[in-house]
């Protein structure tokens, strides 16, 4: 899944802040998400990061920001964020990137 990045990949890095006790139900439900959402066009990869301190990010990459934003606006998107947005303690807080060099 994250073999096929080039230079052209869009990224897009959201922090999440998960409501106390709800960190295992929302990795599964990430997880189950994945397998829906990676049938989406230019999708090439997606996790779930948790940092030393206990914070956690979802990185997500795209072939480009327009399949991205496709992804993001389609109904199997709009699904799972409901769902997932329920173990949030407020919205991701999403940042966007192109990749430069690798």
């Amino acid at each position: 899944m994250w073999g096929r990045a080039s230079h052209r990949v869009f990224v897009a890095i959201a922090d999440v802040r998960l409501r106390p006790g709800a960190e295992g139900d929302f990795a599964g439900a990430f997880v189950e998400s994945n397998a829906e959402l990676s049938r989406c066009e230019g999708f090439v990869g997606r996790r779930l990061l948790k940092s030393g301190d206990g914070s956690f990010s979802i990185v997500v990459e795209h072939d480009s920001r327009e399949t991205f934003e496709r992804m993001r606006r389609s109904d199997a998107h709009a699904r799972w964020h409901g769902r997932l947005a329920g173990y949030m303690v407020d919205p991701p807080s999403p940042r966007f990137f192109q990749v430069v060099a690798q």
